[in-house]
């Protein structure tokens, strides 16, 4: 169950300034809600929006999405009911992970939830969205929030995304399962306010394969962009909008998997000390064999670079990062150096082939060592080499201009997350609490590296407030954000 929406993944916080964060207690502010009208708040979105939280959706989880504590605070100043999708029935909902422990050697030790999952039957499965094909239970009231984990800018139009990701589905009733797309379903929301939060899994999705999920075009991006916020602003609703942090900052990428990274370098090294004639680490690129059906160039034909085993987090070349699958796989890192096609073989069932096929079309040699040879590389779904991360700043960069655009030909509140994510990870006091991006003992990222704890999504919320009265000469109190937690400890 831990893989449902795998790479929902969407990324960090938003521009929460932190002298914004702890309100002065020692003056008495009249909630007011200035030019803005609350009475319907709609919150459009991604995993962060939906509360997603420890790489699962579940009850408590969402009950802190930053939506619906920024929909409490407003509730002071004109603002309605605000509903979620919540999983009341089954609080576990789709998974998610735990605490129990560190390992003597001081690394988090994680177990998954999989009791009382939300889960009433199975479908057709998707490898990124929805890879144990499972469907969820249906919540088809009216609702409020609209964070859907995993969605794209890119899908916002296409009517048969909800037959992919079963967190769209369930809240669509049976007859509207591959006919409404998302923008039609947030257009017949008719808010008086809003947030928008979307592009974040555009470019996640792209790091967390290693390039293997498309990055949506740039033109692609600006028009739907466009076409969302002109449907939300279209009865003259007023808003709030947030761009995109850098991916590779979040703790996922910069912890996470710099620590499986520790550990591919060690094994990499034993290989090397157990037969010096190897060459360096070899990692294939685009064209290869884990990019079937993605690929212009000629199948026969293998790019690699070839890679210093300390490249793994060090410098030029070396700004490789591993990518989530590896997390996932752990196998995968006692396979280097080994005369193995078990990499091929689990590849080639997971696309209905065989590896006999995958070994003639690719021309592989499995009898050479894996992750050393030219013939036997290590998949470029697993690393995401500093080209790939120089290809994710310059589209966040673009994404993040048309979203400034947007925001301001409409006249509405913006927040720099890209800004902010700096700040998060050089620390900040909040409310009397030292908070910070590093995994775990910030308390601000949750057990994913990608999602926030309760604690966290109280500063985002903050961070939307402030950037609301600011731009609409609003009051709207506060949360206080002593009240929420960090990662739980065992």
């Amino acid at each position: 169950m831990k893989n449902i929406v795998n790479y929902s993944l969407l990324t960090l916080t938003t521009a929460f300034l932190f002298q914004g964060c702890k309100p002065d207690l020692d003056v008495d502010v009249a909630a007011a809600k200035g030019s803005a009208d609350f009475s319907k708040y709609v919150a459009v979105g991604n995993s962060l929006t939906a509360g997603y939280a420890d790489d699962g959706l579940y009850l408590s989880g969402q009950q802190a999405s930053y939506p619906s504590l920024i929909a409490a605070q407003m509730s002071e100043v004109g603002g309605g009911t605000f509903t979620q999708p919540l999983f009341t029935s089954k609080p576990n909902g789709t998974g998610y992970l735990t605490l129990t422990g560190f390992s003597s050697t001081g690394l988090p030790v994680l177990e998954t939830v999989s009791t009382e999952l939300a889960v009433r039957g199975v479908t057709t499965p998707d490898p990124v969205l929805n890879p144990s094909g499972v469907l969820l239970d249906k919540y088809t009231d009216p609702i409020n929030n609209y964070g859907v984990p995993g969605i794209r800018l890119s899908d916002i139009a296409d009517a048969n995304y909800s037959r992919r990701n079963p967190l769209y589905e369930r809240i669509l009733m049976d007859g509207e399962v591959g006919v409404k797309p998302y923008l039609t379903k947030v257009a017949e929301s008719q808010p008086t306010f809003f947030s928008c939060w979307l592009g974040n899994n555009d470019v996640l999705q792209y790091a967390g394969s290693g390039g293997l999920v498309p990055l949506t075009p740039v033109p692609a991006f600006q028009q739907l962009y466009g076409v969302l916020i002109n449907t939300l602003t279209q009865n003259g609703a007023k808003g709030v909008v947030a761009n995109l942090p850098s991916v590779t900052s979040v703790p996922l990428f910069n912890t996470v998997l710099a620590t499986v990274s520790s550990t591919a370098k060690a094994q990499l090294k034993l290989a090397l000390q157990a037969n010096p004639k190897l060459p360096n680490f070899v990692v294939c690129q685009s064209g290869t064999p884990d990019r079937i059906g993605q690929t212009s160039r000629p199948a026969d034909t293998l790019r690699i670079i070839q890679l210093p085993i300390d490249s793994l987090y060090g410098g030029g070349q070396g700004r490789s990062l591993l990518t989530l699958s590896v997390r996932n796989n752990p196998s995968l890192l006692g396979m280097l150096g080994q005369p193995t096609g078990a990499y091929w073989r689990s590849f080639a069932a997971q696309n209905g082939t065989t590896v006999q096929n995958i070994i003639a079309a690719f021309k592989l040699d499995t009898t050479q060592a894996f992750g050393f040879s030219p013939k036997n590389p290590f998949p470029t779904g697993l690393v995401l080499d500093g080209r790939e991360q120089d290809v994710i700043n310059s589209y966040t960069t673009q994404y993040n201009s048309i979203i400034k655009a947007a925001a301001e030909s409409k006249d509405l509140a913006f927040v720099d997350a890209n800004s902010f994510m700096k700040e998060v990870n050089a620390g900040l006091l909040v409310d009397g609490m030292n908070v910070s991006g590093a995994f775990i003992s910030g308390g601000f990222f949750s057990l994913d590296g990608v999602h926030l704890t309760p604690r966290g999504y109280a500063i985002a919320a903050n961070k939307f407030i402030q950037t609301i009265n600011a731009k609409y000469n609003s009051k709207i109190p506060l949360v206080s954000v002593v009240k929420y937690a960090g990662v739980k400890f065992p």
